[in-house]
């Protein structure tokens, strides 16, 4: 125990170091100086950059009517309904999660985020005798509540990250010791922007009774699936089975989450029973207001418009990516992308040349992914013109391989260490 515990402060220790060295750098916990937003840039340090770390793909969160709906949810009921759930719910909440329930088709909770979401759910869901894999890959706020069921006394064991065989192995030798078995993982994964193996958890769902799943689609919702429903319900829209966490922030463009459950028991357990439901404050009437009215975009079928121009700004960045022989970890038809660097000061360098030419990108190094697996993350909106991804990329095939050769290493060395193969051919289907 105490070497975990030491090596649990060392991984701390260090994460702090880096991130602190990246925060000196002006690279990371930086405050935005604009008076107001207009989605495609912002300033930082004096100088305009175009926006490549929203996760607003669609650009709803400045869409007139999800601002006047929040205004008008503000005039009528306050900043904050400040009552648990577990007494009394602003009106707001009834006429969401109705809208919800139209375009998921299942019952809904909507939660105050997707980390809440899974606090609230999965010690609900998972007990005693139940084991849990989870994928390496996993959103943080996942592992965080795995490690509250470890703490439960639930068996959780980690999954290589979207390898189908080694899944099946890890299945067969838990199917007669636990009670039931859970897999739990991104819809779209966060970083690398690569999507869950659905076949492959269909496969094991339907060929074992013992076999359940547990999602976050956070990255997969509006921008994918008809009206939006998202990547993962899109697909796998009614098995019973399945939990599918969703955000209503990111390309919903309000606030808040919600939980999409295959029946009304469990919805009305976690409600009654999950602590980060109960216990914690309700969403802001404002963003109650905001995502009602974004509900009603996606149910007009106004979104699939949108999701159209976004897939062509996805398939233009693949195929300048490919075409420049920049490193792309993940060719999947994604607005999340994932540029390898390998080494963070590699990482910090080309992430300050971008800045000096008015690119603003996240960096992604440990803690958030392994050691030596750095890397930079951008994400794509309609915010962003077609000319701003086609400069970035220039700016991406003239930086990487300057401060590549700096530190002794090559795109070839980073095509070897992430196992990416030659360059290939952008994947052409959209999520």
């Amino acid at each position: 125990m105490a070497e975990t515990a030491t090596t649990a402060a060392n991984r701390l220790e260090e994460a702090n170091r880096i991130i602190g060295a990246a925060r000196d750098l002006g690279l990371a916990h930086q405050i935005a100086e604009d008076d107001f937003f207009n989605g495609r840039t912002f300033r930082l340090a004096g100088r305009d950059l175009v926006h490549f770390g929203s996760c607003s793909y669609l650009g709803l969160e400045l869409d007139p009517r999800l601002i006047e709906a929040g205004v008008d949810a503000l005039r009528r009921y306050g900043a904050h309904f400040s009552s648990s759930r577990s007494y009394v719910s602003c009106p707001l909440y009834r006429d969401l999660e109705e809208r919800l329930e139209r375009l998921f088709a299942r019952p809904v909770l909507v939660t105050g985020t997707t980390t809440l979401a899974h606090l609230a759910a999965l010690p609900i869901l998972c007990g005693p005798g139940d084991a849990v894999l989870i994928d390496q890959q996993a959103h943080a706020s996942l592992q965080l509540a795995a490690n509250q069921l470890r703490a439960l006394g639930v068996r959780v064991e980690i999954a290589a990250h979207n390898h189908a065989e080694r899944l099946r192995r890890q299945v067969a030798g838990l199917r007669d010791r636990t009670r039931h078995i859970w897999y739990v993982g991104d819809g779209i994964y966060s970083m690398y922007g690569d999507r869950a193996p659905l076949e492959t958890l269909l496969e094991l769902t339907r060929s074992n009774e013992q076999f359940h799943v547990y999602l976050d689609d956070a990255h997969g919702i509006s921008w994918s699936g008809k009206c939006g429903k998202g990547f993962v319900l899109d697909r796998v829209p009614d098995e019973e089975r399945w939990v599918v966490a969703v955000t209503l922030g990111k390309a919903f463009g309000a606030g808040g989450a919600a939980l999409v459950l295959p029946n009304r028991t469990w919805q009305r357990r976690i409600q009654h029973c999950g602590g980060t439901v109960v216990f914690t404050g309700p969403v802001p009437p404002a963003m109650l207001g905001a995502a009602i009215a974004s509900a009603d975009i996606h149910l007009s079928g106004e979104i699939e418009v949108l999701q159209a121009k976004l897939r062509s700004r996805i398939e233009r960045c693949n195929r300048a990516l490919c075409d420049a022989d920049i490193p792309l970890v993940s060719h999947e038809a994604t607005p999340v992308r994932f540029i390898a660097t390998g080494e963070p000061g590699v990482t910090q360098a080309v992430l300050s040349r971008a800045i000096e030419r008015g690119f603003f990108l996240n960096p992604a190094v440990y803690p958030a992914v392994s050691r030596r697996r750095s890397g930079l993350r951008f994400t794509l909106t309609l915010h962003q013109r077609e000319q701003d991804i086609d400069a970035l990329v220039a700016c991406l095939a003239e930086e990487l391989p300057v401060a590549l050769a700096a530190a002794g290493s090559s795109v070839t060395e980073l095509r070897r260490r992430f196992r990416l193969g030659a360059p290939a051919t952008p994947a052409s289907r959209a999520a």
